[in-house]
């Protein structure tokens, strides 16, 4: 990224101009910049932790209860806790392999907030 005089004081001006819409200075509206961040990479992180978590749930429950006795159940409830149950593990899966992926390209975000924060800023200038 290419970070010339002009565009850094194109997005000083455009902070200013943010700041005076809402009543704020530019020094309150930058940390917050850069807190957010590392928010985005909490929300992955937490999108994440309820993938794996419902994971362990659904897996748990589909090794606790094994409704293939059609006897016990009856060939309707089985057929209904079956379709729950695959529901269940796609979708722990889905939010796990979202969570995991969004957790891996959200991480540089931790090491350099301020050059994301001056990133976000510029894109929207832009």
């Amino acid at each position: 990224m290419d970070l010339s005089q002009e565009t850094l004081s194109m997005a000083l001006e455009y902070l200013d101009k943010i700041g005076d819409k809402i009543g704020m200075t530019a020094d309150t509206i930058w940390p917050w910049l850069i807190r957010q961040q590392y928010v985005y990479f909490g929300a992955s992180l937490t999108v994440l932790a309820v993938g794996l978590v419902m994971l362990i749930v659904a897996l748990h429950i589909s090794n606790k209860y094994h409704p293939f006795d059609d006897d016990k159940y009856g060939t309707s409830r089985v057929d209904l806790q079956r379709i729950l149950r695959c529901a269940t593990l796609i979708l722990s899966v889905a939010f796990s392999v979202i969570g995991g992926i969004t957790m891996i390209t959200n991480m540089p975000k931790l090491f350099n907030p301020e050059y994301y924060a001056l990133k976000e800023l510029l894109g929207i200038i832009k």
